[in-house]
Formats: C-alpha cells, sequence, structure tokens
C-alpha cells in the first residue's frame, strides 16, 4: 500500500535540530505517512504580511496535508488562523555575564562603591556645606546670649572651642597641653578640616583592609533584572530565536531588548561562549558584555569559560512548534502520537542522543561540557551572615572629603580677611 504524502516545512533554525527530524520521522511511520522536508527561511521584518504572510510562505496552496514547525508563540489571535499541535518543546532562555569579569567577594567592592558615588558628591558638598555653616551659627549665637560684642564674642567663643577641643586631642595622645604656633589651626573651622581629613584618611585604610581580615557576602552581579540591566550600559549578544521571541513580546521592556540586542549569526552559535567575545564581536572592544544563553545549555568551546546566570528569565522561546492549518485533518493523529512517544520517553531520549552526539563530533567529555555550562550565581559564605554596607562607608567616605575641603576653603578665606584687616 503506498504512503499517503505529508510536506514537513520546517524553519530555517529548527532545520538543523536533529531531534525534532527524529520525532517527526517516528510520528510518521506510525500513521503510516510519508513525510517530505522542506526548509522555509521566514524573515520578519522584511515582510509586511505579518503572520499571515508567515501562514502562506509556509503552506502556501497545500491547506490539507502539510505540518509547519518553527519557534513561533502560541498567541489567541494565531490560534483562530492555524491549529498548534500540543505539547510543543521550548528552551528557556537566561541573561548571563562571564564569570571572570566579576569582581572576587569583598576585593575592591568599597573602591567600587566609592567611584560609583561620585557623580553625586555634590549632594555630599551641600550637606557638609550646610553642617559647617550651622556650627558657626551656634557658636556666635551662644556667645550672644552672653551678652557679648559681636566681634569679641565671636574670637573668644571660637578661642575657648578651640583650647578645649586641643585639650582633649592632647589628653587623648597622652600630653599635657599643646603649645600653639602660626601654623596651627586655632578657628573652628581649622579643627574641622583637620578632623574631616584624618577621619577621611583613616576611613580609607580600614575599608580598603576590611575584606582581608572578613570574609563578606555582597552582591557583585552588575544587574539583577531586566529593568537594571538596561541601566547598566551592557551590550547584550543573543542568537535569531532570543531576537524573534523578545520581538513577538507583548511587554514593552523586552520589546526594547530587541532593539538593542546584537543577534550572532547562526553558524556563530555553536561558539557562542565568554572565551569568544571578542570574535563575536568582530574586534569591537566591549568589556561589558552579556549573553542571552540557553539555560542549562553546554557551549562546547575548547576555550570554554564559565558564565553566571544574571537574570533568570529572560523569555522561554519554543524552538519547535508544531502546527496545521485549520482545514488538516492532522492536528489529532500528529498530538496522540506526540504523547505517546513523550509517555514512554523517546522525546527525551532523542534529545539526549543529540547531545551526546555533539559530544562524540566535538571531542568533548560530559565533564567538560558540564564545565563550560552557564551557572547560577553564589555569594562566598560569610562569616557574619550580614554583608558590609559599601554603599554606607562610600558615603561617609565622601561626606568627610566633602566637608574638609568645605573646611578648607573657609579656613583660607578666613585667613584672608586677617590679613587684609592687619594689613
Amino acid at each position: 500500500m503506498a504512503l499517503q504524502p505529508v510536506q514537513v516545512v520546517m524553519d530555517r533554525l529548527v532545520h538543523n535540530v536533529t531531534s525534532v527530524h527524529n520525532v517527526v520521522r517516528l510520528i510518521c511511520r506510525r500513521l503510516h505517512l510519508e513525510c517530505n522536508f522542506a526548509v522555509q527561511d521566514f524573515e520578519w521584518s522584511s515582510s509586511a504580511g505579518g503572520f499571515h504572510a508567515f501562514i502562506q510562505a509556509f503552506f502556501g496552496d497545500n491547506t490539507t496535508n502539510a505540518i509547519g514547525i518553527a519557534p513561533i508563540a502560541m498567541t489567541m489571535d494565531r490560534m483562530r488562523e492555524i491549529d498548534f499541535i500540543y505539547p510543543s518543546t521550548g528552551v528557556h532562555y537566561v541573561i548571563a555575564v562571564c564569570e571572570k569579569d566579576l569582581p572576587s567577594a569583598g576585593d575592591g567592592a568599597f573602591f567600587i562603591a566609592l567611584f560609583a558615588g561620585v557623580p553625586v558628591i555634590a549632594t555630599f558638598t551641600v550637606i557638609a556645606l550646610i553642617f559647617v555653616l550651622l556650627a558657626g551659627l551656634i557658636t556666635s549665637s551662644e556667645a550672644v546670649m552672653r551678652q557679648f560684642s559681636a566681634s569679641s564674642s565671636m574670637s573668644s567663643g571660637i578661642s575657648a572651642l578651640t583650647h578645649s577641643l586641643f585639650h582633649l586631642y592632647t589628653i587623648a595622645f597622652g600630653q599635657d597641653d599643646v603649645a600653639f604656633s602660626r601654623s596651627t589651626p586655632r578657628s573652628l573651622y581649622g579643627l574641622y578640616t583637620v578632623w574631616f581629613f584624618m577621619v577621611t584618611v583613616v576611613g580609607a585604610v580600614v575599608c580598603s583592609l576590611l575584606p582581608s581580615y572578613l570574609t563578606v557576602s555582597t552582591t557583585q552581579l552588575p544587574f539583577t533584572d531586566l529593568q537594571s540591566f538596561q541601566r547598566s550600559g551592557y551590550k547584550l549578544l543573543g542568537p535569531p530565536l532570543a531576537f524573534k521571541i523578545l520581538n513577538e513580546s507583548s511587554e514593552s521592556v523586552r520589546k526594547t531588548l530587541a532593539n538593542e540586542i546584537q543577534v550572532v549569526p547562526l553558524e556563530q552559535e555553536k561558539f557562542f561562549d565568554c572565551a569568544n567575545r571578542d570574535e563575536l564581536l568582530h574586534g569591537e572592544s566591549l568589556q561589558k558584555t552579556a549573553f542571552a544563553n540557553v539555560a542549562g545549555l553546554s557551549h562546547l568551546s575548547p576555550r570554554c569559560q564559565t558564565s553566571v546566570i544574571a537574570v533568570s528569565h529572560l523569555a522561554h522561546i519554543f524552538i519547535a512548534t508544531f502546527f496545521t492549518t485549520k482545514q488538516s485533518h492532522l492536528r489529532n493523529n500528529f498530538t496522540r502520537e506526540y504523547l505517546v512517544l513523550q509517555e514512554h520517553g523517546l522525546v527525551q531520549h532523542l534529545d539526549t542522543l543529540q547531545y551526546y552526539d555533539i559530544f562524540r563530533k566535538t571531542g568533548f567529555t560530559v565533564q567538560q561540557a558540564q564545565r563550560c555550562q552557564t551557572k547560577a550565581f553564589v555569594s562566598t559564605s560569610s562569616v557574619s551572615r550580614k554583608s558590609i554596607g559599601w554603599r554606607t562607608l562610600a558615603f561617609g567616605f565622601w561626606f568627610c572629603a566633602a566637608s574638609a575641603g568645605v573646611s578648607v576653603l573657609i579656613l583660607v578665606i578666613e585667613r584672608m580677611i586677617i590679613i587684609l584687616q592687619n594689613s
């Protein structure tokens, strides 16, 4: 008995997946069908007809004996035009970064937070200026309440405060008294300058040495969600499948990522690895690069380097969505046979065979492939179980530094006024 011919049209992105071919052949054999494979390369960006043009490109005039396989999402609008064959297979995409680009736990974390706060140093300067001015006003107001003249009250109040504070300093250093000289700051602002400068230097030394004596648990990932990724300044590399699903998403943030993603050509996807970053970027010197990777997929490259998951959910892509036209009688038969194969574990077995077939062709072992997998981020186990507030320390550092700078400025102005009065 002659077998009934069936046309199986596969998208170019699915055509290279051997396990999909094997599943279709098994189903056709069980249904006594002669399946003929054809490849269709449909470009969404160049087509004005949208999904209707997609259906015409796949099926044409064959509305009864045809099966389509493509990486498309199932939506209510599309269900009105075609019948989807369930279940369809898919993969889960994540955004990963190269592990070698991440700073080790604690090392340099303070200075990273320190220089990340430089753009807002103007805020610290304003706070320090207000603080110093309020101190001067409080000193003068106390002197006024003692019913002294304005000129004598200011000088006597500052002089008394200066002597008392310096006396505390001398006691702390084990001295009985301090001998003032011309270079000794005698005003309140001069003391502030010395104090803020000392705190700034000591704080920088302590914060730089602290990670050496304490293992800390601190987040080193440059971003953890799509919103923070957009603000991070990272370049996103991804395969055509990732671009397709992001472009079809109804969420604005994923639509934006689809416009910004740098698509890696299909023939380079097997080398989609941190070690080949410069090759994928065609010589561009971009250090801040992220990858749209398949979760759990091994990147079989001789120079593979470990990548770490930063965003655990980018998109779920149906890499092999089976569908037919509304007039086709094949939907129920294909769905039934697919479920039978899946129930007996044949679908998973074929995927595993393809996985090990890649190993044989590339000469990789399972252990080597596992080493090349994208792994989850695990922070360093901490001793105190509390991470150090590097941003808080950085805030205090810039506060002291800005206060010292403002105090020096006021001290210089004060000295100039004294010189002008004496001249």
